[in-house]
């Protein structure tokens, strides 16, 4: 895929649903990790946001939609734990508090765990959430989906 039809799936999620446009903007950002790395798909994006330019680091750190998925109430981890639902047991827990603890004093990392609550979330909603029309998935759904558009503009900008 190159940059013009990537562009245009971001583009084309601006119209779609929280839950189809999760998948189109994860796939988009796959594709742009994929025009910079050939290797499997969630180490791939994760690499990206390892090349994200430092200026919009902090700005999509400080967006709303972290800190909607980092304080949700109940926890987020309570609905992304678990054996069957990410790479390890505590692995969400620890991504969550690598957000919380390190937007501030080493934002790169914290992008880097942010990513990796991303990826789950994206993992999970693949699996089905409970209830995906309900109000904290759905405010879960948003705030992933703000975060992907995010993520893509920005690492659209490294591949020009």
């Amino acid at each position: 895929m190159n940059q013009t039809e990537i562009r245009s799936d971001i583009k084309k999620a601006k119209t779609l649903s929280d839950d189809e446009a999760i998948d189109v903007l994860w796939g988009a950002l796959t594709n742009i990790a994929t025009l910079r790395d050939e290797r499997k798909e969630q180490h791939s994006v994760l690499t990206l946001l390892d090349s994200i330019q430092e200026e919009d680091i902090r700005p999509i750190l400080g967006l709303g939609a972290v800190e909607t998925l980092i304080y949700l109430d109940p926890p987020l981890e309570t609905i992304l734990a678990g054996p069957e639902k990410g790479p390890g047991p505590g692995s969400i827990e620890k991504a969550i508090g690598m957000v919380r603890s390190s937007r501030g004093s080493d934002p790169r990392k914290a992008l880097k765990s942010l990513g990796e609550v991303l990826a789950t979330i994206r993992d999970t909603k693949a699996q089905g959430f409970q209830t995906p029309s309900g109000p904290r998935d759905s405010e879960i759904l948003s705030s992933t989906r703000s975060l992907l558009l995010a993520l893509c503009n920005s690492a659209l900008k490294i591949i020009k």
